[in-house]
């Protein structure tokens, strides 16, 4: 697919955005008055307020390859860890990620990350930091995608302190510095002040705390960010030694440097003696990549701070040049110290991305490298590579983070990767060394590979900054953000570093009597190997190293390796991983995925003394070949093919089939001079799939059909050129003096272009101007034949609209139809501006509310076809008024929160026209009942007046009576609520209710236009007058097995008709004394089935005791309270635990049943209920009567032993 650039940079406040140097290969153009070396989205939204940027659009991208769950990897104990969510919502996103590990738990992990809402197309409401928890190391997560300690404007940085006492770092709402604290695990969450913004924002910021026991600072927490409101865009730092209560005033450490341009991506890590270091990138000019890493520390816990320097220079990094990836990046370095205690205590590593060797910076491989001090940072090692990936031109690492393990010193790193994927997709890889970063193994972490895309909704290019990775104990917790499944989600793969039994062989097929060789792939280390090799000589051997094996006899064979480190063992056992033949078919063929009409060469490499050879090509030309050597076979149609290899000697054969080996693909066109005769393809700017085209092009292409007398055709799937300078024209014929159909630039494509000339060709006309190049376009070529039917298909104007208001339909179908059939279902339509329900594009007026079903028929001499969007168009009854602004929310008035039942939606600042429409998002209302709702105004400081309205008349006017009242609100994050009661006879049905916030004013209108304010629209449910009841419950007199009952009979058959069992009285009680009866429903029939419904009252919201009643049961409750807040309550007396007491009776089918026996309805089951029964049975009485507990319409004996059983198990109502 195609790779994607974004174009356009969204109004929010929370995510750092794309700079100039981001903008290079995105095709941005800036004003002059825009500072792209500001890196936070406030002061791209002012920008973009003043019209001085564009905004950001939503890009498609291919769907995510699985690749597995397995681990594998040298040192790795951990050999299957499948990625792990934290949180599994569909409506977040997740990006930029911080994580921390308990030092004194590794099973306690905190994840805060960038969040935000997604309505599954694009960002909503801004959440900031969020806290996510972990208590089982990793495996699920708790916690929250709101803001640690309210709403605020991101870049998490989490720590955990030795106490257990929690902290997130963040850019505040008012663009300075704030840093949270938990104290109880997450539950709560107190945000202190630790910068002040000095007239422009703090970002680009980490915190970090002091967690050596041997620090006398232990417990220091250090927060640092870049000052854009100071001279130079110094790096500032503050500490706080009271547990993050309070902080000192900031220190500036970085103006030594003397950076060309500024300082930014700071990072905090402390030594084992309370040391501070801090570094971060230097940029001397601007737009740049990043040329120096700065370095600082302090020795008296952040008290004082030596003299900035520079500790490598001659960098090159990757934040103007880019990846060839779809997000925007940078080389921020990042730090981590060993406090282990171990032989390398006190070192300090520093890792980022570079261009080439550093120093050298040469090519345009993408590499993580690592520098090491081991005196404090007074000297640095020469830079080492990390990703041990092919170090080649065009291959990718990037985005590191590292952590060392605080235990055992062992480095961890994780960074994003591209060695096995294409140059738009990525991989997340970590890897680890033991030697102090000497040497390093790598391996893949994620289960997937995806194709990075900018989020839509938030900063051009944006998918979040940085990685997470933290570690302790051998056990590591690599963290990121990937789009997997149209999700931008938080993912961890927990893994275990240690002792690790495996092994590899040089063949796993191989002939009788050749030897195998086997290698010890066990890590830990171990120090001791014993091999078995059943089948084998050896049969077993004691070492690392052992002989060469031999397998006499045809057949499949396991192989063993048990390994100790002294301590542990740890055993590999592989079943069947050997196996022996005679003789063995096998062959390669290159290249397996051809362009069509292209050749592919195939290679016998059958073992074991083939002598004859027999090969198959299907689709292949030719299609079978006799022979060791098969010619190049060419491939002429476009598929997917096997291949087959049959080798024979005397008295062996053996067959190799390699299923779907072959895929020949559709030619690739780029846009250059040229001439083309094709009816397959795929068609791209000169930059190819995964290039964007150059500046100063002038080109012009024609495209004939290779079938005759056919019409070629052309699919845009993307576009994207520089809108208003580069245009791609497309004429309908063999040059640019046929027919325009149209000139196209910007994001807006031509979509589906169909020839309509004699020749059947297209001609396409590209200019591009001098600067920027943006991703270019992607189109499949196909062919159009004169004898094939219409494919049909429409859109519509507006899917929801007003009664009697006016609806576009628009033919999109393609193969030209002559003649067009609309159908309406229910067919409650008018046409109107002269059109029919055979016209091409109708007009169409709905004249009755509700879903409609559209359907189109498309004919031409060749056939028809027919489209159907079931319940496409929803008529509703009114079109509310949409009121304007002539300044909106550019002042701080707008709505920062609404809460009404489930209504809960925190939201920022919208653009024009200020207005939204939640039709999502709804809550139920009873009539007669009270609620509050609770509001949240902007950032301006007074005049913040909301009011809300509900249609309760359902006329489509906010009146005035239906106004619920107004509020005045100090800026947000203060609440203020309104309560109200809903009117009795509000109609019933979905509703709109409007929550409007205008400055200065207390007495507004719901629809005029006013300066200052937003206005937001939600839905409303007015439910019904009644509550419905549903129950289930089964008698044991009447019980007949199988969940069924019998029916009650009296002389002449059952008592209230087929299928209901009897009545029953329900009843309910009130849950703080029992003994008073809130409502009664008698005479409620009882299915045989067990089923019951029953309604009343809506007043009747509060929680219950459910008391059923039965003419000769015991009277049975529910086990506890049952709310009533919801239209419908269902309820099921057929477990003890549903039943007060457990008094149910188990049946032998597994059924539990309500007692039967109290004829009396005294509470008991004993002789005074026998004794009516037996007076009764004395004088031959039938009918329906109380003492007919089985309901057989005769009282005998039958009806007595349920008493007589009851009696002596001394049955009895147990009531609360």
């Amino acid at each position: 697919m195609k790779r994607l650039y974004a174009l356009l940079i969204v109004l929010l406040v929370f995510l750092a955005t794309i700079t100039t140097g981001y903008g290079q290969k995105t095709g941005k153009k800036y004003n002059d008055k825009v500072d792209t070396r500001i890196d936070n989205m406030k002061y791209w939204m002012k920008m973009a307020e003043k019209g001085l940027i564009p905004y950001s659009p939503k890009i498609p991208y291919p769907p995510a390859i699985y690749k597995g769950t397995r681990l594998k990897a040298n040192g790795v104990k951990t050999t299957n860890s499948p990625d792990v969510p934290v949180t599994n919502l569909t409506n977040a996103t997740e990006s930029e990620n911080s994580v921390f590990v308990d030092p004194t738990n590794t099973d306690l992990l905190l994840n805060s990350n960038n969040s935000t809402s997604w309505s599954g197309g694009s960002v909503g409401t801004l959440y900031g930091a969020s806290y996510l928890l972990s208590n089982d190391g990793g495996l699920t997560w708790g916690g929250s995608v709101n803001g640690a300690g309210g709403a605020n404007s991101g870049d998490p940085a989490a720590a955990i302190g030795l106490t257990g006492r929690q902290y997130i770092g963040f850019i505040d709402s008012n663009s300075g510095q704030s840093v949270a604290w938990s104290a109880d695990n997450g539950n709560t969450w107190t945000s202190v002040v630790a910068g002040l913004q000095n007239g422009d924002l703090l970002d680009k910021n980490h915190m970090w705390i002091d967690n050596s026991p041997t620090s006398p600072y232990e417990g220091n927490i250090y927060s640092s960010w870049t000052d854009f409101g100071a001279s130079g865009y110094p790096i500032e730092i503050v500490r706080s030694n009271d547990d993050g209560l309070s902080y000192s005033t900031p220190v500036g450490i970085s103006s030594a440097i003397n950076a060309g341009s500024h300082n930014q991506g700071v990072n905090i890590q402390t030594g084992p003696n309370g040391e501070v270091y801090v570094a971060w990138a230097v940029y001397d000019s601007w737009p740049s990549d990043e040329t120096a890493i700065g370095f600082s520390k302090s020795t008296d816990g952040g008290t004082t701070y030596t003299t900035a320097s520079r500790i490598i220079s001659n960098l090159k990094g990757i934040r103007t040049s880019e990846t060839s990836k779809n997000h925007r990046v940078n080389s921020f370095p990042v730090m981590a110290t060993d406090i282990s205690g171990g032989p390398n205590n006190g070192n300090i590593y520093i890792v980022w991305s570079n261009y080439g060797y550093p120093g050298t910076n040469t090519g345009t491989n993408i590499s993580v490298y690592m520098i090491r001090s081991t005196n404090g940072g007074t000297s640095w090692s020469a830079p080492v590579r990390v990703n041990q990936g092919p170090n080649v031109d065009g291959k990718e690492a990037y985005f590191p983070w590292i952590s060392c393990d605080p235990e055992t010193g062992v480095l961890s790193v994780v960074f994003y990767d591209d060695r096995n994927v294409s140059s738009t997709q990525c991989e997340v890889f970590t890897s680890y060394s033991t030697d102090a970063g000497n040497t390093w193994t790598d391996f893949q972490v994620s289960d997937v590979s995806f194709t990075p895309a900018a989020i839509p909704g938030l900063a051009g290019g944006y998918m979040g900054d940085y990685l997470g990775i933290t570690s302790r104990g051998g056990k590591v917790f690599p963290c990121w953000t990937d789009n997997r499944g149209g999700l931008y989600m938080t993912y961890v793969s927990p893994f275990e570093l240690g002792l690790n039994a495996g092994f590899t062989a040089s063949s796993t097929t191989s002939c009788t009597g050749s030897g195998i060789t086997f290698t010890s792939t066990s890590t830990g280390p171990p120090t001791s190997w014993n091999w078995s090799f059943p089948g084998g000589t050896p049969s077993s051997y004691v070492g690392q190293y052992p002989p060469v094996v031999t397998y006499a006899a045809a057949g499949t064979y396991d192989v063993s390796l048990t390994v100790s480190d002294g301590v542990t063992t740890d055993t590999e056992t592989k079943t069947g991983f050997i196996t022996i033949k005679n003789l063995i078919a096998d062959f390669t063929g290159s290249p397996t995925t051809v362009i069509i009409g292209n050749t592919v060469t195939f290679t016998d490499n059958s073992q074991c003394g083939a002598t004859a050879w027999t090969w198959s090509f299907p689709g292949g030309t030719p299609s079978s070949f006799v022979g060791q050597t098969p010619p190049a076979i060419t491939y002429s149609t476009l598929g997917t093919y096997d291949v087959s290899l049959t080798v024979t000697k005397p008295g062996f054969t053996d067959t190799k089939t390699r299923t779907g080996y072959i895929t020949v693909s559709p030619p690739i066109f780029n846009m250059t001079n040229g001439t083309i005769t094709t009816c397959s393809g795929d068609f791209y700017d000169s930059g190819g799939a995964s290039g964007a085209y150059q500046n100063n092009e002038n080109f012009t292409m024609t495209f004939y059909p290779s079938t005759p007398g056919a019409m070629i055709r052309f699919n845009f799937s993307s576009f994207a050129t520089e809108s208003g300078y580069d245009y791609l024209s497309i004429y309908d014929g063999t040059s640019t003096s046929a027919t325009l159909i149209g000139t196209y630039n910007g994001s807006t494509g031509p979509g589906i272009v169909t020839a309509n000339n004699a020749s059947g060709a297209l001609t396409f006309y590209f200019t591009s101007d001098g600067s920027v190049t943006p991703a270019g376009w992607e189109a499949s070529i196909s062919c159009y034949a004169l004898t094939d039917p219409p494919v049909a298909a429409f859109t519509a104007s507006d899917v929801t609209t007003a009664i009697n208001s006016t609806v576009f339909f628009t033919d999109q179908s393609v193969n030209t139809p002559t003649s067009w059939l609309w159908s309406f279902s229910p067919n409650s339509v008018v046409y109107v501006g002269g059109t029919s329900a055979t016209s091409q594009n109708p007009q169409v007026q709905f004249t009755a509310i509700g879903q409609y079903t559209v359907s189109l028929t498309a004919t031409n001499v060749n056939g028809s076809d027919s489209e159907v969007k079931v319940d496409y168009i929803d008529v509703i009854l009114f079109d509310y008024c949409i009121p304007t602004y002539s300044y909106g929310t550019g002042a701080g008035d707008y709505i920062t929160l609404v809460q009404l039942g489930s209504i809960n939606n925190a939201t920022g600042a919208s653009a024009s026209p200020y207005y939204t429409y939640y039709s999502a998002l709804s809550t139920d209302l009873n009539p007669g009942t009270e609620y509050t709702i609770t509001l949240s105004p902007g950032t301006y400081g007074s005049g913040n007046n909301i009011s809300v309205w509900i249609d309760f008349n359902q006329n489509g006017v906010f009146d005035a009576v239906e106004k619920l009242g107004n509020i005045d609100v100090p800026p947000t994050p203060s609440t203020g609520t309104i309560t109200f009661t809903v009117p009795v006879d509000a109609t019933n049905g979905t509703t709109r209710m409007r929550v409007r916030e205008v400055w200065a004013n207390s007495n507004f209108d719901p629809c005029l236009s006013y300066s200052y304010g937003e206005t937001e629209d939600y839905n409303v449910n007015i439910l019904g007058s009644d509550k419905t009841l549903n129950l289930t419950a089964r008698l044991e007199g009447l019980y007949s097995g199988g969940g069924n009952m019998n029916e009650a009979n009296d002389e002449n058959g059952p008592h209230f008709g087929a299928g209901v069992a009897d009545q029953i009285v329900v009843e309910l009680h009130n849950g703080s004394n029992y003994n008073i009866i809130e409502y009664t429903i008698p005479a409620v029939n009882l299915s045989t089935s067990g089923t019951a419904s029953v309604t009343l009252p809506q007043t009747y919201n509060g929680d219950y005791y459910i008391t059923i009643r039965h003419r000769n049961s015991i009277e049975t409750t529910t086990s506890s309270l049952v709310s009533f807040a919801g239209p419908v309550i269902d309820y099921a007396f057929d477990l003890p635990a549903r039943v007060y007491g457990g008094n149910l009776l188990l049946m032998v089918d597994g059924e539990y049943v309500i007692y039967a026996g109290d004829v009396n309805q005294d509470g008991t089951v004993d002789t005074g209920d026998g004794t009516p029964i037996d007076n009764d049975q004395f004088n031959f009485v039938s009918g329906y009567v109380i003492t007919d507990i089985n309901g057989d319409g005769t009282v005998d004996t039958g009806d007595g032993t349920f008493v007589d059983n009851n009696q002596f198990g001394f049955v009895g109502s147990i009531l609360p």
